[in-house]
């Protein structure tokens, strides 16, 4: 009798050979055949009728509670065998194979690992992303690479160049930047603390924020929740998904929401008390209703930074990729880069959200312009930085000449703006970061400590804004620390007299136009 059992799997597996069947799945079709089975007969019956070569089960590869997948002996082992059983029984999987296919056969392992939703953990209950790795492998569904320190997933089925690779990392680099801008603006309404708030970027080879085994876009904490009877704040822990290139869909939002479960239900007393915030420039209806349903937050980038938001930030990173082999090659008429950018930038409707890509394109800006001020005998260093008994320091220029050292602070503001002289900060022991006294106790002293004593050290302090009174004092007051050919400081109109006098046209017109 047990053997008209095994010859009934194996004919009802033959007639298609294109399926395969969960355990589950073909024990049901057994007793609707044979009513009298148990569950126990049905399993022992399956068992034998791979063992003695009549149908094959998918080991190694497990579904849900621990099944296998039975097809034919005819059919190929390969993923579209078991597709249908993966996208049923193998979500996480499913979701990262989902991934591949809308990025075009290329992802990042920290892109795979967020939309799995699979823990880091090895040896757990829960799904490990190791294991989804090896599922892949196993079905050659894709390979696992390293280009550049970066780790990929390859899909095996697309023939993916180099070209492909350093386009993808291109790609990375542009949402990376504007992760940083989304989070300024985070900081700025007071949603997300600064302290130790990170983020994935190049810093850490755009390989995710690692917390609580788990893997984030971004990570930090709040302290925004509201007046609380007892006056205390409390900080809630803040975490991030970020899909700037896609419509967010349902699977991102699931893979996103188990990462977040874990972590709220991580401790045994209480549950934990988190902030998900979802970042994209478009949304499914079904991942919205998901994100209001749960309480999550969801920011839409393109209110915050404009329509062409991702066109901006590779306009900025192709200039600044241009202008920095224009300064090696000591070529600087690099002008019309900066006022490309900067008109992008400007179209947005948003400007005051990309106040750190201004910043950066005022530094440029103003290379010309102390290059002429001091000629071809000095030294201009772009980004001097060190540390100094145990603290980091980077000014934006560093201009060394036969007898002075020039360290020179560059704010590209909007004329009205006004900087601070700043208030210590007993907490923080120190003064704010972006104050007059930042850089001078900080930055210039650091620098002072690292540069020694041979020549004077002298401070300049240049900005489009304007300095309160106590700032501008400040600086008057550090009358021996003012270099030969230039003062202590500039505003926005001392500059525009500092450039006019050494016949800076086109700096002249672009600080009249993009940083009004």
């Amino acid at each position: 009798m047990a053997k008209e059992h095994e010859f009934f799997i194996e004919n009802f597996l033959n007639m298609d050979s294109t399926k395969a069947y969960m355990g589950s799945e073909l024990k049901a079709i057994l007793q609707k055949k044979y009513p009298l089975l148990t569950d126990n007969n049905c399993r022992k019956i399956i068992h034998d009728t791979v063992k003695n070569k009549r149908c094959n089960s998918s080991y190694p590869l497990v579904f849900e509670k621990n099944q296998y997948a039975y097809f034919s002996v005819k059919s190929v082992f390969d993923y579209k065998l078991f597709a249908e059983n993966i996208k049923k029984y193998k979500l996480p999987l499913h979701r990262v194979i989902y991934a591949l296919e809308r990025n075009k056969g290329i992802l990042a392992v920290e892109e795979a690992q967020k939309i799995s939703g699979a823990t880091l953990q090895e040896n757990t209950h829960n799904i490990s992303f190791e294991s989804i790795i090896k599922d892949l492998v196993l079905l050659e569904m894709a390979t696992y690479e390293n280009h550049n320190g970066i780790e990929y997933l390859i899909q095996n089925k697309t023939e993916k160049t180099w070209e492909d690779i350093r386009l993808y990392e291109e790609d990375l680099e542009n949402r990376s930047l504007l992760l940083s801008l989304i989070m300024n603006w985070l900081k700025q309404t007071n949603i997300i603390d600064e302290k130790q708030l990170c983020y994935v970027g190049r810093a850490n080879q755009y390989e995710g924020i690692k917390r609580n085994n788990e893997i984030w876009d971004a990570w930090g904490f709040s302290n925004a929740a509201g007046v609380t009877v007892d006056g205390k704040k409390y900080d809630t822990m803040v975490m991030i998904d970020y899909l700037p290139q896609h419509e967010y869909q349902g699977y991102d939002f699931l893979g996103f929401k188990e990462r977040i479960d874990r972590v709220v239900f991580s401790t045994k007393v209480s549950k934990r008390k988190v902030l998900p915030i979802i970042l994209s420039s478009r949304i499914s209806p079904v991942a919205k209703l998901r994100a209001k349903e749960n309480g999550y937050l969801y920011f839409n980038i393109l209110s915050i930074l404009g329509e062409n938001s991702l066109d901006v930030v590779k306009t900025f990173n192709s200039s600044v990729d241009e202008i920095e082999r224009n300064v090696q090659e000591k070529n600087y008429n690099f002008q019309d880069k900066i006022s490309n950018s900067l008109r992008a930038i400007n179209k947005t409707g948003h400007d005051g959200n990309y106040g750190y890509l201004k910043g950066v394109l005022f530094e440029y800006l103003m290379l010309p312009v102390l290059q002429k001020i001091y000629g071809q005998n000095a030294i201009i260093t772009h980004g001097y930085k060190g540390k100094i008994e145990g603290k980091e320091f980077e000014c934006d220029y560093l201009i060394e000449t036969e007898t002075e050292n020039i360290i020179v602070e560059l704010k590209g503001y909007k004329k009205g703006g006004l900087i601070l002289k700043g208030a210590y900060d007993k907490t923080l022991n120190s003064y704010p970061k972006n104050t007059v006294m930042w850089f001078l106790d900080h930055t210039f002293c650091l620098c002072d400590k690292q540069l020694g004593h041979r020549k004077n050290n002298k401070i300049c302090y240049i900005t489009t804004a304007d300095l309160d009174t106590d700032a501008k004092n400040e600086l008057v007051a550090r009358k021996k620390n003012k270099p030969e050919k230039m003062e202590c400081f500039y505003t926005y109109k001392s500059l525009l007299d500092l450039l006019s006098e050494f016949e800076c046209k086109d700096e002249k017109k672009i600080i009249n136009v993009f940083y009004v």
